[in-house]
């Protein structure tokens, strides 16, 4: 069973967030779609916009090998067909990462499919996410008390909280 938790942040935050990322292991970013494989794997989230929403956060501590797929004619975007993307279902340890956006409104979250069955020690990789969750727990404030709202990481509470 997968976790994740909802979260909020500004491109400022993000820096706070990938910065204590890298605090904790060598990461590498993947994109959604790219016209090589290489160009999917980065070791920086190019600035939010169309087609950089979505990133999945490889923790490089633990050894994996993407397996990509092509888009093919039936293509949303005709402009990306044959470009490549880690193929769905390619378990392996990363974090999916889908950003916020303040301006619409728009919740991000950090998702990890929690399975067995995959190439890499889960427990260890818990860990991990454990200390992710902390920080994000640590550092970010809730407008709702409820247990699925998103946490606000600073920049992006001070442009949101509620008027004291």
């Amino acid at each position: 069973m997968g976790r994740q938790i909802a979260i909020v942040m500004t491109p400022e935050d993000e820096v706070l967030f990938i910065d204590f990322l890298r605090s904790t292991a060598p990461i590498t970013f993947i994109g959604s779609f790219a016209p090589t494989p290489d160009e999917l794997l980065s070791k920086n989230p190019k600035p939010a916009g169309t087609g950089n929403y979505d990133y999945s956060i490889w923790n490089m501590d633990f050894p994996w090998t993407p397996q990509f797929g092509q888009v093919g004619p039936l293509a949303h975007d005709p402009t990306q067909i044959g470009w490549f993307y880690v193929a769905p279902g390619c378990l392996g340890p990363h974090l999916e990462w889908s950003r916020s956006d303040i301006s619409r409104g728009m919740t991000g979250r950090l998702y990890w499919g929690k399975r067995t069955g995959v190439e890499y020690d889960i427990s260890e990789f818990e860990k991990w996410v454990d200390s992710i969750w902390r920080w994000v727990r640590k550092h970010g404030r809730k407008l709702e008390k409820n247990a699925y709202a998103p946490y606000y990481l600073p920049t992006a509470w001070e442009l949101t909280k509620p008027n004291s």
